[in-house]
């Protein structure tokens, strides 16, 4: 209804003042060339009229071009025109649909010249073209050119390739990047050079992320260059600060969206400077923040802080009140859904905010200069938003709807504004290097041609099928099809690959997951060409360019840190470790020196997801709860326990996925909790227990779960699971010592709140060790090691051997704590990864193989 009665009655609704229909922008622009052109033929021009620079690709345009064409004094210049096309083929790309011409580069404009009644042939050529200047190469580079656009249909031979001077290309480097990144690197190097040559270079391209990325490069040498497409608001500093404080408001406050805002160098919110402020946010951050799931308002932040007990946490309780002073008004505004406020004063009352965050203790700082006058390209900012809040104020003084919009809808508004708003530099700018778009780099002339971005997809753009329109229908309303845009960019790609000097300049991979690129299909071709016709393109200019990438960040000298050793004093080395951190002491002994000796320990993440842990945890603490209620039996009644023990994390959409788990793991578990108990079985749960190897060194265990025969004595130890569980190889080297620590410090009466003996006065000792798998492919997996009593007392002493050979090595001073001493996973089981939050203390990449 839009399309059909809404958007028609808007065309014809009589204005106020003169009473005329609308237009459509488009029929507004046919109606004033056909106007002109019947202005022209009424009164012809006396002087000279030039049309140059279009190829006619527009309806419109082309009506206007033939128009010039046929006046006496009138001249049109084709730019590219291929005069040595054959009939044949200026009859197939002229002819309409279905035939496959529109992405031929001339296509454009031999529809034109038939519309005139000419052939190219008829076309002379402009007076002195290859004699101007030094940024035209020969006829043959353009022979060559045409060679490459010629499509299947096309009368080419290309078993016969006709032959091209052999140095045809020894002006023409193309450089194979393997990343985007290099792409840009690169293509910035060219451009220093030119700077320093005082040559004047163009960069081509149609990909604004090497635009971007190349722009950046060169500011790491004070190069500023001009970039036609200009620089998004929302990429300035001052832009991206508007930004980030609305999105603080309209993300409600949420953890990393506050931190941006207290840790951008423009904020000062009252404090008296920067490091004051640093501090309490540095508080904020660790005490509150971090490690904490839920935090998704203001209001839940402050009542966390209120419940913290940390020094100095009044001064961040403090901070977090202000800051809900300051923006309550604003906050109310953006959660109030269905309210409509005006444009105008909303944008008023969100810069008054970005004063109040900025302004210091005393109000001393001016904002102006810190935000709007600090550079050029600020101050373009500065007039923009002012034009721009001028005319939402004229907007409101009219008494229209249009500037009424609820807070909510204003964040997009105005973030769409600043992305969609070209800011460009007015000063500063070298003279000699430019970043332009295809279109704009046809009027300009340089040293050097830059096009880059020379993938499919990129250069020339990808396709789009119109998901409304299929090809016959286009065709019927004279719309051109989608592969006109390819015509057009080859039509560029020929006008540069014809100048002289030009570097061709593609990426291998694309983004952060490496993902191949498929080469442009006119560099594809020129390689074809190339071997065909025997020229001789050594390429020479590309090895020195790509040394320059490979070796850009290769320092002069390089000197590769030793493997961490440490060896600290026997008084500051551990006298009691856990069976978790005896294994890490296995894997990785770096990490008993760094957590335990230095004490360092993992910040937790920032509102962090709910990951394996929290879900580990709720299964064990759920069957504890389980086990210890004889009066819960069932499936249900466990899957209950489960779900309940999950309500604090119910409003994460995480945990839905967890609640088809937590009933799979209730089954299992009553399944083997039946074979494996009986009414003598007495369990025990999270228990604790000690036991001195040495007089200087003590083993520590908490036991998931221990089943004692109250009759026998015999013990069985298990161990919950829901990730991996350790393979027999790890269990039996001593890389997964958990199970079997648990029964020594059992068999020699190391858990206090077990007895040693039975009441019938049998001997408790271990018969059987048995991992449980909870979860994912391995539930309800049993699996026993040391199935035998003989395999149960090798285990055991071996597993106690080791441990005294440990103590005993570490007791010497002149032991190290060696950072990964045997990291081969195939020996160790699970990668050293897995277990070391400190390999970036390490350095192990500095020194590993």
């Amino acid at each position: 209804k839009i399309i059909t009665e809404v958007y028609p009655a808007v065309l014809h609704s009589k204005e106020s003042d003169g009473g005329l229909d609308s237009l459509n922008p488009v029929e507004r622009k046919i109606s004033l060339i056909k106007k002109q052109v019947k202005f022209w033929n009424a009164h012809p021009p006396r002087g000279r009229i030039f049309a140059g620079g279009s190829t006619g690709s527009l309806v419109p345009i082309s009506y206007m071009l033939r128009a010039i064409a046929q006046m006496p004094n009138g001249f049109l210049i084709l730019p590219g025109l291929d005069k040595s096309i054959s009939d044949s083929d200026f009859d197939f790309l002229t002819s309409d649909y279905p035939a496959t011409n529109q992405n031929h580069p001339q296509y454009g404009m031999l529809h034109l010249i038939k519309k005139l009644g000419l052939s190219p042939s008829d076309i002379p050529d402009l007076p002195l073209f290859h004699d101007y200047g030094n940024t035209v190469t020969s006829k043959e580079r353009e022979r060559l050119a045409n060679t490459i656009m010629f499509l299947p249909d096309m009368k080419a031979d290309w078993l016969n390739i006709p032959s091209f001077p052999r140095d045809i290309l020894s002006d023409v480097t193309k450089l194979s990047l393997n990343t985007e990144s290099d792409e840009a690197f690169a293509c910035a190097c060219i451009l220093r050079r030119a700077v320093e040559e005082n040559k004047r270079a163009l960069l081509i391209t149609p990909d604004r992320k090497i635009a971007k990325s190349v722009a950046g490069e060169l500011r790491r040498w004070g190069i500023i260059i001009d970039d036609s497409a200009g620089i998004p608001a929302s990429d300035t500093t001052t832009g991206n600060y508007l930004l980030i404080i609305l999105k603080m408001i309209y993300d409600k406050f949420s953890p990393f969206s506050l931190l941006a805002v207290l840790k951008h160098r423009y904020t000062m919110f009252g404090y008296p400077n920067r490091s004051t402020l640093d501090f309490i946010t540095e508080c904020l951050e660790r005490d509150v923040l971090r490690g904490n799931i839920g935090l998704d308002s203001l209001d839940s932040i402050i009542a966390y802080a209120n419940t913290v007990s940390k020094p100095h946490i009044s001064l961040v309780q403090d901070l977090l009140n202000r800051i809900k002073q300051e923006t309550k008004d604003f906050a109310e505004k953006m959660q109030n859904l269905g309210g409509k406020f005006s444009i105008a004063d909303l944008l008023k009352q969100h810069l008054e905010l970005v004063d109040t965050f900025v302004q210091n203790e005393t109000g001393t700082i001016d904002t102006n200069q810190l935000l709007w006058n600090s550079s050029d390209i600020h101050q373009s900012l500065a007039t923009t938003l002012s034009e721009f809040a001028t005319k939402l104020q004229n907007i409101k003084s009219q008494g229209s709807e249009i500037d009424k919009m609820s807070a909510s809808a204003y964040f997009t508004f105005f973030s769409n504004y600043l992305l969609s708003t070209s800011l460009r530099h007015t000063t500063s700018t070298h003279p000699n290097i430019e970043i332009m778009n295809s279109i704009e780099a046809r009027l300009m002339d340089a040293d050097i041609y830059i096009l880059a971005g020379l993938t499919e997809g990129v250069f020339p753009a990808q396709t789009a099928e119109d998901p409304w329109m299929n090809r016959p229908m286009r065709a019927t309303f004279k719309l051109p099809l989608p592969e006109r845009k390819i015509g057009l960019s080859s039509h560029d790609f020929v006008e540069f690959f014809c100048k002289k000097n030009v570097y061709l300049t593609h990426s291998l991979k694309s983004g952060a997951s490496r993902t191949e690129t498929i080469t442009s299909r006119w560099l594809t071709k020129l390689d074809a060409i190339i071997k065909l016709s025997g020229i001789q393109w050594d390429n020479a200019g590309a090895s020195e360019i790509l040394n320059w990438v490979a070796n850009y960040e290769i320092p002069l000298e390089i000197k590769p840190c030793a493997q961490p050793s440490p060896c600290p004093p026997l008084s500051a080395r551990p006298r009691e470790l856990s069976a978790t951190w005896v294994e890490r002491w296995y894997r990785d002994p770096y990490i008993i020196f760094a957590g335990k000796i230095l004490g360092l320990r993992q910040l937790d993440d920032i509102n962090p997801d709910i990951g394996k842990s929290i879900f580990g945890e709720i299964v064990h603490q759920s069957l504890e709860e389980f086990i210890h209620a004889p009066d819960l039996t069932t499936v249900d009644e466990l899957t209950a326990i489960m779900v309940r023990r999950a309500t604090p994390y119910a409003s994460l959409p995480q945990i839905d996925f967890w609640f088809t788990q937590f009933q799979k793991i209730a089954r299992s578990f009553i399944k083997i909790n039946a074979n494996f108990t009986t009414a003598d079985t007495r369990t025990y749960t999270e228990t604790k227990g000690s036991l001195a190897i040495t007089p200087d060194f003590t083993l520590t265990a908490t036991a998931d779960r221990i089943d004692i025969d109250s009759q026998t004595g015999s013990a069985v130890i298990y161990d919950y699971k829901t990730g991996t569980i350790p393979t027999d190889t790890e269990v039996q080297t001593g890389y997964a010592p958990q199970l079997p620590i648990e029964a020594i410090i059992l068999n020699a009466g190391g858990f206090a709140s077990i007895p040693r003996t039975t009441t019938a006065g049998t001997r408790i000792s271990t018969t059987a060790l048995r991992y449980i798998g909870l979860s994912g492919s391995k539930n309800g997996t049993v699996r026993d090691i040391a199935k035998t009593p003989d395999d149960m007392e090798s285990l055991l002493s071996l597993t106690l051997k080791d441990i005294r050979e440990m103590v005993e090595k570490f007791a010497n001073p002149s032991t190290p704590y060696i950072s990964r001493p045997n990291p081969n996973p195939r020996v160790v089981g699970h990668a050293i990864a897995d277990y070391s939050a400190y390999n970036h203390l390490a350095r192990i990449k500095e020194w590993q193989v």
